[in-house]
């Protein structure tokens, strides 16, 4: 989404409807994750070998340079990779 030249209501709004029936739950926008139908359970996106592979980033995913897709995994990943680097509390 950040990626798009023009931004209106209609287009936003069919790109959100594409990644939901895509199964795209997460998506950046900024520093801000959208989720999209985040209880679809039915993907594998909340088990530990999932938070296992953010965890073994460590700070390599900071400033946006994670590999991975961005999940709530990833917030919170890099909330506390720059809490231990900048020393300040990120809540």
């Amino acid at each position: 989404l950040l990626e798009m030249t023009t931004l209106h209501d209609s287009l936003l709004l069919e790109q959100i409807r594409r990644r939901y029936w895509e199964d795209v739950v997460y998506t950046n926008i900024g520093p801000i994750l959208l989720a999209l139908n985040p209880f679809n359970y039915k993907l594998p996106l909340y088990t530990d070998g999932r938070m296992q592979l953010y965890i073994a980033e460590q700070a390599n995913a900071l400033y946006g340079g994670s590999a991975l897709p961005p999940t709530h995994w990833s917030v919170a990943h890099e909330a506390y990779w720059m809490m231990l680097k900048e020393g300040i509390p990120q809540s």
